[in-house]
């Protein structure tokens, strides 16, 4: 699919951080309209989704703060029905002149490319893509400032956790859809599991996901980026059913896992109500804080696994305000800028708290890899 190698050559680019977005959020509000207006397309889901949309929707309100309060900014939103709603719902705020527009994940890709080339003075930010032509060339537009995450920093730390705490020796995770958003999670959380095993000597099994090399049959980081993250796993469809969610949360719970980490958004609660009717069941959350967002089940959330949308959106909203607004530099979330960030939720060994930090450490310093291929298969 096209979507899985733009994010693909916006994590290639990790090494570009927070580019323009630092700038914006030091410059003075002085140099703003008071008319300025911040708009947000979000997905399917709403702003209640308890995942990126609902972080991209603080990250708005973040902005308004920052930049004065409601006198200085307003803020508004739209909600996609359906994926037939991002270009109607991005030319109503081309309508509006809103001040800058961000479209909330990287379905809305060529919707948002369409309208940054037919409208090159209209401001943008798209949240986990990286705009590419048909022949998945960057596109490179001067008025699309593009927030990605390398998330499979902050997994690795969560599939390490997992198979540390792991009672049964079998954790898993599944996915809403196989796009590379969703796939870069599970990579991490393999490879998390992979480097624990190589390093205990034990044999934590994980369900879900199998990575693959490319369709070359090469397995180095850079191709798994360049493809996507290519793998076989368990995807319920979808990002709203919870039903589902809780289905396939019992059925891995059936075959022994006492851990599950879904990347599939409100999806998620549902695993979070299967393993509030089964003893001894973690879940570890994406996107958010878990215990934040879902504070009712925050006993069965041993850790969360996020990125940094609100950070990001608020940033990106702020840099067009303040009138600082570049797109050459593109923003990478990692755990070094604590775009991607690791909560653990519950008490741990001080050891493992040692080895976690440790492993964090490597992964910001370049030397611990997070690709799940360059440890033994021993989880799969």
């Amino acid at each position: 699919m096209k979507g899985i190698t733009r994010l693909s050559t916006g994590l290639a680019t990790a090494s570009l951080l927070l580019g323009s977005l630092t700038i914006g959020l030091s410059a003075t509000a002085a140099s703003a309209a008071s008319t300025f207006k911040a708009c947000v397309v979000i997905d399917t889901g709403g702003i209640n989704d308890h995942s990126f949309n609902q972080s991209a929707y603080e990250g708005l309100k973040a902005a308004q703060t920052a930049a004065g309060g409601s006198s200085m900014m307003k803020i508004s939103y739209l909600t996609s029905q359906s994926s037939a709603d991002y270009t109607s719902n991005i030319n109503t705020f081309i309508s509006e002149k809103c001040g800058i527009i961000v479209t909330v994940g990287f379905n809305m890709g060529t919707a948002t490319a369409t309208a940054a080339q037919a409208n090159p003075k209209q401001k943008f930010a798209i949240v986990d893509d990286v705009l590419t032509d048909s022949n998945y060339n960057p596109l490179n537009l001067k008025n699309v400032i593009e927030l990605t995450y390398n998330t499979n920093e902050d997994a690795f730390l969560g599939g390490y956790l997992a198979a540390a705490t792991s009672k049964t020796g079998v954790i898993a995770t599944y996915g809403g859809m196989q796009f590379s958003t969703v796939a870069i999670y599970m990579d991490g959380f393999v490879a998390g599991a992979r480097a624990y095993n190589k390093a205990s000597g034990k044999h934590v099994k994980v369900l879900g996901w199998t990575p693959a090399a490319d369709t070359k049959g090469k397995t180095s980081t850079a191709a798994r980026v360049a493809a996507g993250f290519p793998g076989k796993g368990s995807f319920v469809g979808n990002f709203t059913d919870q039903n589902a969610g809780q289905t396939l949360t019992n059925t891995f719970f059936s075959q022994g896992a006492d851990i599950v980490f879904p990347v599939a958004g409100g999806v998620g609660i549902g695993s979070l109500a299967a393993a509030a009717k089964v003893s001894g069941k973690q879940i570890m959350w994406v996107d958010v804080n878990g215990c934040a967002a879902e504070k009712q089940y925050c006993k069965y959330i041993d850790a969360s696994v996020t990125k940094g949308v609100k950070v990001s959106v608020k940033g990106a909203i702020l840099s067009a305000f303040h009138k600082t607004f570049n797109a050459s530099t593109p923003y990478v979330g990692t755990l070094k800028n604590k775009g991607a960030q690791f909560i653990v939720n519950k008490s741990i060994s001080a050891s493992l708290k040692k080895a976690l930090n440790k492993e964090a450490a490597g992964i910001k310093a370049g030397t611990v890899s997070v690709n799940p291929m360059d440890y033994p298969a021993s989880t799969n």
